[in-house]
């Protein structure tokens, strides 16, 4: 489990940053696939009608603006810290987004919007249906930012020796203010 909440302690960079590439081409395929777009580092999206080049340019911004938040702050803390734990934390932390976007796999947020001409019967349904996959949804999402947070915190602590709470202010600061210039790159692509 320790390896897995801090990847950037136990593993070698160059293989990290390879398996994080690997993982990156799958996952944004996977991404276009499933109709997902990432509109800021920490948002999902399910969209009836796929532009693949949005996805991929969604997705490589979010990696950008982490990294440069994490390098950031981190080199402010520690002159040492490399840009590669930065890159590789970035790619690292959007795993979990990969995974999420197999919720559309039947296409039923993306298709919702095309359903509108519904009956009063099957409405009743329909509404219990997302209600319950909502409620999931939102639990599965609360625990995969729960793995995320701590995730940063481990390895932040590691990329650049991190020991106040000043420090980690700092991060939250650096990260808000990527996270907000990002997705207005993101919405004016």
């Amino acid at each position: 489990m320790k390896k897995i909440l801090n990847p950037i302690e136990f593993f070698n960079d160059k293989k990290l940053l390879l398996i994080n590439l690997i993982i990156f081409v799958c996952g944004t395929l996977l991404s276009v696939a499933l109709h997902a777009t990432f509109e800021s580092p920490i948002s999902l999206h399910f969209s009836e009608k796929m532009v693949p080049a949005q996805t991929f340019f969604g997705n490589t911004i979010s990696i950008i603006s982490l990294c440069l938040a994490f390098f950031l702050a981190a080199k402010i803390i520690n002159r040492k810290t490399r840009f590669i734990d930065c890159l590789n934390l970035a790619m690292y932390l959007r795993i979990p987004y990969y995974f999420l976007t197999l919720i559309n796999l039947f296409f039923l947020f993306s298709d919702q919007t095309s359903n509108k001409n519904i009956d009063k019967e099957s409405n009743l349904f329909n509404d219990i249906t997302e209600l319950v996959i909502g409620y999931s949804m939102f639990f599965l999402l609360i625990s995969f930012l729960v793995v995320i947070g701590i995730s940063v915190y481990r390895s932040f602590k590691t990329i650049c020796n991190a020991k106040k709470t000043t420090d980690y202010l700092l991060l939250i600061g650096t990260l808000l203010i990527f996270i907000i210039t990002s997705s207005l790159i993101i919405k004016n692509i």
